[in-house]
Parts: structure tokens; C-alpha cells; sequence
């Protein structure tokens, strides 16, 4: 299993706003999204539509790790788990660039947290990742129990999409893609429709079967016959 964790750009932002404010005596911040899930068995995608702040009562001091908070915060978190039917991603942040990749003390503790999500609501999944702007890394507890490690993330929205970590591009590379696209050349590479790859990989082919009947081509359906189209309608 390899899943896709999308979290809106507003909500990213919210979040990592949040995560990298000071804490009085904490080395670092911790929070919870809330997500909803797809049913997809190999490419399941965690999709997070709210985040939740701790507040700073319910962090304990605790020299040994950059920052723990306390029973009453996890519990918190079960409680939304158990009342609204959802999975939990515990998170924080090793600082916003680069690449996040785990502690000891992260992959020691993430999955503890998850085991306790689960005993709150096990009929979805639950999780734990560290983020940054640049990417992702975490784990995801599926329904039979097992752990998946994941590190895909898209940020959806205007502006602002991460997508998976590459190898770092050479200098001739990139003044050849720039080259190239001075001049309006299409990159061999390139797919017309991957701005819209975080939909899940088979969208174009969804979109290619949808029939969609459009009575009137005036003030609004001209736009939305132009709209169809972007996205990858076809005729």
C-alpha cells in the first residue's frame, strides 16, 4: 500500500504557522489533522480537511525529546476520531525546508499514538507524519493493523503543489527546461493534464469517459463548456 496525503494549501499553511510558533519551555510543536479517506486498497489518499492546535497547558517538559504533550491531548484527539467517524494524523515539523525524515524518537512514539487513535475508532485509518513545505514522512495504520510508510504529499490548491521527492536537477538541466520553454517547446516528460495529478493517477481517464449534456451555450454555458474542456473533457 502506498498512500497520497493531500491537505488543502489554507489548512497546510494553518498548520505549519502553527507548528513552527515558540513554545515556553517545548522544543518543538505538535498537532492533529483530520481526514477522511478513500477506499482505494494500493493507493489509498488520506485527504485532511481541519487541523487542530495543542494548546500549551498540555505539553510536558520533557528533556529527552523536542516536545510531548500529555494524556488529556490524545484523548482529545480520540474523542474527534470516535464522535466524527474520522482518522487522526498526529504531526510536527522538523523546520519548513527540505525533505522531513524520522527520529528514533519518532518512529518509537508515532506508532504508539496511532495504536491509541485506533483503539478509538478502528474502522478507518490513522496516522502520524512530520511536515514540511517541501514534503512529508510518516506512517499510516490500515485496517488489518499493519503500518505503511508514506512520504507523497500533494498541497492542493493555487499556487503551491508539492509533489514527490526527486533527484536534484543539474544545472545544464535546468537551463534547458528554461530554454525550452522560452521558446513554447512541450518537454518530452511533460503532461498536459498534470496539474491536476493530485485528483489520484487515474483521473484523465476518468474524465475521458464522463458524457456530460450541456442545454445552451450562452452566458453560462459557454463557460462552463470552456471549463469542461480544461480539465480534460473530451468530445
Amino acid at each position: 500500500m502506498n498512500p497520497l496525503l493531500k491537505i488543502p494549501r489554507p489548512l497546510m499553511l494553518q498548520a505549519m504557522q502553527d507548528l513552527e510558533r515558540p513554545h515556553s519551555f517545548a522544543g518543538e510543536r505538535l498537532g492533529f489533522f483530520s481526514f477522511r479517506q478513500s477506499l482505494h486498497r494500493d493507493r489509498p489518499f488520506l485527504l485532511c480537511y481541519d487541523y487542530h492546535s495543542v494548546p500549551d497547558e498540555q505539553y510536558i517538559r520533557d528533556r529527552s525529546c523536542g516536545g510531548r504533550i500529555d494524556g488529556a491531548a490524545i484523548q482529545t484527539a480520540m474523542g474527534r476520531a470516535y464522535r466524527d467517524g474520522c482518522g487522526q494524523l498526529w504531526v510536527h515539523t522538523h523546520g519548513p525546508d527540505g525533505h522531513p525524515s524520522p527520529s528514533g524518537t519518532d518512529l518509537a512514539e508515532g506508532p504508539k499514538v496511532v495504536r491509541s487513535l485506533a483503539n478509538a475508532q478502528g474502522k478507518v485509518m490513522q496516522g502520524w507524519a512530520i511536515i514540511s513545505k517541501e514534503g512529508t514522512w510518516g506512517q499510516v495504520r490500515a485496517l488489518d493493523g499493519r503500518l505503511h510508510d508514506f512520504q507523497d504529499i500533494a498541497v492542493i490548491g493555487r499556487l503551491m503543489i508539492i509533489p514527490r521527492r526527486t533527484a536534484t536537477p543539474t544545472a545544464e538541466g535546468l537551463i534547458s527546461r528554461i530554454w525550452n520553454l522560452m521558446l513554447g517547446h512541450r518537454l518530452p516528460s511533460e503532461d498536459r493534464y498534470d496539474r491536476q495529478s493530485f485528483l489520484g493517477a487515474h483521473s484523465q481517464r476518468i474524465f475521458e469517459r464522463c458524457k456530460i449534456a450541456i442545454v445552451g451555450l450562452g452566458g453560462g454555458g459557454s463557460h462552463i463548456n470552456q471549463q469542461l474542456a480544461h480539465i480534460g473533457l473530451h468530445n
